[in-house]
């Protein structure tokens, strides 16, 4: 073994990283990874609006549903509130962080701009809270409408200024596009068309003319707008971050380029018919337009199926992990949901009613919560602790937050269609809340902890290092270690570690052992390249969390 392998260090080094996305961001102090730390602002505020402006008041929502025994109880601007809440504020602050600390390295680069993005989350939040409260004030207030406009505004500056700098970052790294890219940039330009549309729609709905011109509106546009949100900024940026992310993190086989421009072609094409046609058959009146909807959701189907069928997510992951079981039961969650889609015109031949709120609201939920949410939860619980320096692979296993949130999300899904039948039903429905809040609070008391945290436990795992035997230094490394480990050990291993395929995002947690038994190194031979900049490899660099097949 190399006489460079015996230098002893202390357990915490400092060093600074030279990996040229380091390049002005602050070092965490334990482990010396690059973090910046606007995206833990955008995770924090996430999970605080989530847990009070989506999971706490829609049970106050539920429970006015229950008491009066109908799903149209609760005044609409008040539903649509907590729903600019759930979409601009749990899902879209996710996407925000999650975009500003993973997209740099995904493309291999640093953040463009990083002090525009610092500007990014104050806009988004106030702007949020204008049109979320002035939903809230409608008929109660003469600043309602003033407010919707003013948040509608500071809120597309945000974004806009948030697509900038990820316009920048993409820029700088003149790479060729690949499919996970095409589905980024497709639901970032859903992003954009719904920051816009939904503070209009508000403010159209906040300044109907007669209780029947509302009710008009809502027909003819909500729908439309949910379907921008959840099937376009959603659904795209799941699936584009899946492709990149899935395969390293969980061992599973990468899609293919062709597989992944078809899949992305057919879901542009679902998504944009599913979005226009029921609005266009509406204002035109042309039930054959209404009938286009079911190619369309099938369209959707295919598209995310050809992506996610080949990793087989009813079986187990190649990789276990504790956020593994959060991602495989995302997917069924949307499997569900549109299977409920597609047998839509059943039920409503069976049910007999012209329109069934229930049937749609559950469908809508089994996607926003089921798998938006679940996906959200699942992805927070592999990255958050990696960008923090800790290793995931030691923390709990949130199964308490995985069960209850699923337990809450089955009884909403299952009561609400039952309302249709029995009155009975609508007494049960707020419990699905608390148990979805109880998750929710579960998950993100776990995932505040590592944020706010101002160090982490000690990073090398017993028996991954050798240890000298009167002082708690770190003396060599050892086939046990993982590459958390091993950057904790040197942190100027970081640049070395693409060339192996490995990052510090997707493959913290796994042990050298495991990954030169996959690439048929020996252990010693792994460990001894990283450190030091010889040896075997792959001979090319690959991105941050790669995963997906090349042409």
């Amino acid at each position: 073994m190399p006489e460079a392998l015996s230098t002893v260090i202390t357990r915490h080094p400092a060093c600074p990283s030279t990996h040229a996305s380091d390049v002005a961001l602050p070092m965490h102090p334990a482990v010396g990874v690059a973090e910046p730390p606007v995206a833990r602002r955008f995770f924090l505020a996430a999970i605080v609006l989530g847990l009070t402006g989506g999971a706490l008041w829609g049970w106050l929502l539920l429970r006015q549903i229950a008491g009066a025994g109908s799903m149209t109880a609760p005044r609409l601007h008040d539903v649509n509130a907590h729903g600019h809440i759930q979409v601009s504020g749990w899902i879209g602050l996710f996407i925000m962080g999650f975009a500003l600390q993973a997209f740099p390295r995904m493309w291999g680069t640093r953040l463009s701009m990083p002090h525009v993005a610092w500007a990014v989350l104050p806009l988004t939040l106030l702007g949020l809270a204008c049109v979320a409260g002035g939903q809230w004030a409608a008929e109660r207030s003469d600043l309602a409408v003033a407010a919707v406009v003013s948040g509608g505004v500071l809120q597309v500056i945000g974004g806009v200024l948030f697509l900038g700098v990820l316009a920048a970052t993409y820029r700088a790294a003149r790479r060729r596009p690949v499919p996970a890219d095409g589905f980024i940039a497709m639901a970032l330009v859903w992003f954009l068309i719904q920051a816009v549309a939904g503070p209009v729609h508000a403010l159209r709905a906040m300044t109907a003319a007669s209780p029947e011109a509302l009710v008009d509106l809502v027909a003819t546009w909500q729908g439309s707008l949910r379907t921008m949100q959840v099937h376009g900024m959603a659904l795209f940026m799941i699936l584009g971050v899946s492709l990149r992310i899935m395969p390293g993190m969980f061992g599973l086989r990468p899609i293919p380029a062709a597989r992944g421009w078809t899949a992305l072609g057919l879901l542009m094409l679902g998504v944009l018919a599913s979005a226009v046609l029921p609005a266009a058959g509406r204002l035109s009146g042309s039930h054959a337009l209404f009938a286009g909807l079911l190619p369309a959701w099938a369209l959707i189907v295919t598209g995310a199926a050809l992506i996610v069928l080949p990793w087989k997510p009813w079986q187990g992951f190649p990789r276990r992990d504790r956020s593994g079981k959060f991602i495989r039961a995302a997917w069924l969650w949307f499997a569900i949901s549109m299977a409920m889609l597609l047998l839509f015109p059943v039920y409503q031949r069976v049910h007999g009613a012209p329109f069934s709120h229930a049937w749609a609201g559950a469908a809508r939920h089994a996607i926003t919560v089921g798998f938006v949410s679940l996906m959200i939860l699942g992805v927070a619980a592999r990255v958050v602790p990696s960008i923090r320096g800790w290793d995931p692979a030691r923390l709990s296993s949130l199964r308490g937050a995985f069960v209850l949130v699923n337990a809450g999300c089955a009884l909403r899904v299952v009561l609400q269609v039952l309302t249709d039948w029995n009155a009975r039903a609508f007494d049960l429905i707020p419990l699905s809340a608390v148990l979805e809040f109880a998750g929710l609070a579960w998950w993100g008391a776990s995932m505040a902890r590592v944020l706010c945290a101002r160090s982490v436990p000690a990073p090398v795992a017993a028996g991954a290092v050798g240890l000298h035997p009167s002082s708690p230094t770190v003396v060599r490394p050892g086939p046990d270690a993982t590459v958390h480990d091993l950057v904790a050990f040197r942190p100027s291993v970081r640049p070395r570690l693409a060339r192996f395929g490995l990052d510090t995002c997707c493959s913290a947690d796994r042990r050298i052992r495991d990954i030169a038994a996959e690439q048929g190194i020996d252990p010693a031979v792994l460990v001894h390249a990283l450190l030091h900049d010889d040896g075997p490899g792959r001979g090319t660099a690959t991105d941050c969390c790669q995963g997906e097949a090349r042409r």
